[in-house]
């Protein structure tokens, strides 16, 4: 059934509500960060935090933490190491929001490549700083690695996009939600969902208001 078009004005003023409050935590969290570097006042750190009271988005502070130390010293990073550890010691982020974050800054990989070549190799110092705090279990870490040499292989980012321009293309023909959801999940590769996404989204530039809203009703893939 199509949805009606107040239904989506609030779906859409949902979205945009959520969208603009994981912006304002994001920026909250790089303030406080930026002055955790200052003070390494950790205490400080998390009453900031908890005062926003957003706890659904604590997956977003290891990312966060993580990708603005990569520019800095080796000394910065290792406070925030130190950060990250005493966070999963005082259970504001969880060990599964640990994952989350650690999965999404090496799914990020090829970016970050862009202006820290050498963005891997501290990345993996930062995942056996969590896994020697025991929060971050070694099977995740090694999945993670796994999924590294995966987003490096040339080849392997290939037949994934081919693959996702087939689904979204087939999707936008038959708008089979069920179909491509099977299709995706054939796939085994979470680690180039975010890809899925970006296919959805400029391929439904091109096509009808119709099929921009069954583009937007397919994009939240499982990640």
């Amino acid at each position: 059934m199509k949805e009606s078009y107040p239904a989506r004005e609030r779906a859409e003023r949902t979205f945009a509500t959520s969208y603009q409050t994981l912006s304002g935590f994001k920026r909250s969290v790089k303030t406080a960060l930026d002055e955790y570097l200052l003070s390494f006042d950790r205490d400080e750190f998390v009453r900031c935090v908890r005062d926003l009271a957003l706890s659904m988005f604590h997956h977003e502070i290891p990312k966060l933490a993580v990708t603005l130390s990569l520019e800095k010293s080796e000394n910065q990073r290792k406070k925030i190491s130190l950060l990250l550890q005493f966070l999963s010691q005082h259970n504001l982020v969880s060990d599964v929001q640990m994952e989350l974050g650690f999965r999404h800054l090496f799914n990020r990989l090829p970016d970050l490549r862009l202006d820290v070549p050498n963005a891997e190799e501290l990345l993996s110092q930062f995942v056996s700083s969590a896994v020697a705090a025991e929060y971050l279990e070694e099977s995740v870490a090694a999945d993670i690695a796994r999924t590294a040499t995966k987003l490096k292989d040339p080849n392997e980012v290939a037949k994934a996009k081919a693959a996702i321009k087939d689904l979204t293309n087939e999707y936008f023909d038959s708008e089979n939600v069920a179909e491509v959801e099977l299709r995706i999940n054939e796939m085994h590769a979470p680690h180039f969902h975010h890809l899925i996404v970006k296919e959805m989204v400029s391929t439904s530039l091109d096509r009808s208001d119709r099929e921009k809203e069954v583009g937007d009703f397919c994009c939240p893939v499982p990640c």
